[in-house]
């Protein structure tokens, strides 16, 4: 993993016709540092570890006071008109207590709450491209000029979730460098890598 500044950079992005920045990248990883919403601290690492076929091995691994999870997916990206499709087809999890359960595509495909859950987790790698502001940010992984910073505001009155994003082109993955929310969520990038990347399982 390496920390160290950064420069804008706009490689190893692909920005298709529909304005879709696609950013899966073979061997590459990244970890960022959260502070949950209950106050509580948490790691995630995301790797891309191989390609099968069309599609790629990407793995989580969860690292909290209650041990380590991992998930690795097999998961696949088709365009469907004028939208890109995430199709998950395969899932192996691992418990803190080392418990392995496997899924198959054809299980995968029923609409359970957790494998929606799973598929949005998936969509991540794939982000509308719209123009936003640039500005520079700092976080443990190093300083980042040029990051887009996205704001959303969902909802209303007390139940309103304000989020900002910072997101570079030279970060692997899902390109985040920082989210705050007005809910006590915050996500820093801490470290990341764009070679041997290796899975936990």
């Amino acid at each position: 993993m390496r920390a160290t500044q950064q420069k804008p950079s706009t490689r190893a992005i692909c920005v298709d016709k529909h304005g879709l920045l696609i950013m899966v990248r073979l061997i590459h990883s990244g970890i960022w540092r959260m502070k949950l919403r209950n106050g509580q601290p948490k790691l995630l690492t995301e790797k891309v570890l191989s390609q099968q076929g069309d599609a790629f091995w990407y793995e989580m691994v969860h690292d909290t006071y209650q041990g380590r999870s991992i998930e690795q997916f097999l998961v696949a990206f088709e365009e469907h008109g004028r939208r890109l499709h995430v199709d998950l087809l395969a899932l192996r999890t691992k418990d803190a207590k080392g418990h392995v359960i496997e899924f198959s595509a054809k299980v995968l495909s029923l609409h359970v709450v957790t494998f929606d859950t799973y598929r949005e987790k998936m969509a991540s790698l794939v982000l509308p491209w719209r123009p936003q502001p640039q500005e520079t940010t700092a976080v443990p992984a190093g300083r980042f000029e040029g990051c887009y910073r996205g704001h959303s505001e969902i909802g209303m009155g007390p139940r309103k979730w304000i989020e900002d994003i910072w997101v570079h082109p030279s970060v692997p993955l899902s390109g985040v460098v920082r989210v705050n929310t007005n809910r006590g969520f915050v996500s820093e990038l801490v470290g990341y890598g764009t070679t041997g990347a290796r899975g936990e399982f």
